[in-house]
């Protein structure tokens, strides 16, 4: 199993000043050093998650891509690696610190897993209990999902399961509450996104039995 492509590293949920948040203002404040260097694109391709599409502005450093959709900001790494977390991190810490009465509501922290080619008797197991009753009525399975919202260790975990032949796609969204950006810059610290994945790998492990391949992170 193997990082997904299309995986966004952290969303904040708020009340984002779109007249603020201009490439002008970003180049600005958020990426002076790499100013002449930044792409902005206003008709990006941005997937929240690997079903949804949608079309956000966009703007990209060597590491971090910020794109925004109406309440949610999505600072996503460039190169797909979680290795690039801390510096997703501080440009976060930046916005909370330039933008500190801006209103938010909560944070997802998210990861996506795939495996192409996954062992049958996981798909069993992984399925709801009526699935061979539909089968046996004539039915066939084109495509599976799957959500649970599940508590570990105090903090809400919203896991998407995605079966589709051969392939297995897992989803991880963990869920934090926040009444303001100082708070953010509180939890963000506490749980840093390289801890979260971390746990994300752990469950992929101990529930599943799956080994994910680390080759890029």
């Amino acid at each position: 199993m193997i990082l997904d492509s299309n995986f966004t590293a952290l969303v904040i949920i708020g009340g984002w000043n779109k007249h603020i948040f201009t490439a002008d203002w970003l180049k600005r404040y958020l990426f002076p050093e790499e100013h002449d260097g930044l792409l902005v694109n206003s008709r990006a391709d941005l997937r929240p998650r690997p079903d949804i599409k949608v079309t956000s502005f966009q703007i990209s450093s060597k590491n971090v891509s910020i794109s925004w959709l109406g309440n949610r900001l999505y600072l996503t790494p460039v190169q797909n690696e979680v290795k690039d977390a801390a510096r997703i991190e501080e440009v976060a810490m930046q916005l909370a610190d330039y933008l500190p009465h801006t209103p938010v509501s909560g944070f997802n922290v998210n990861f996506g897993y795939t495996d192409d080619d996954f062992d049958e008797n996981l798909s069993d197991s992984l399925r709801p209990s009526d699935t061979a009753e539909i089968i046996a009525a004539g039915a066939t399975l084109e495509d599976e999902h799957y959500r649970r919202r599940l508590k570990i260790n105090g903090r809400i975990l919203d896991l998407s399961i995605g079966i589709s032949g051969t392939e297995l796609i897992l989803h991880f969204s963990f869920h934090f509450d926040i009444p303001d950006l100082a708070n953010f810059k509180s939890k963000i610290t506490d749980y840093p996104i390289q801890s979260l994945k971390q746990e994300a790998v752990d469950f992929i492990s101990k529930i599943y039995g799956i080994n994910v391949i680390e080759s890029t992170i």
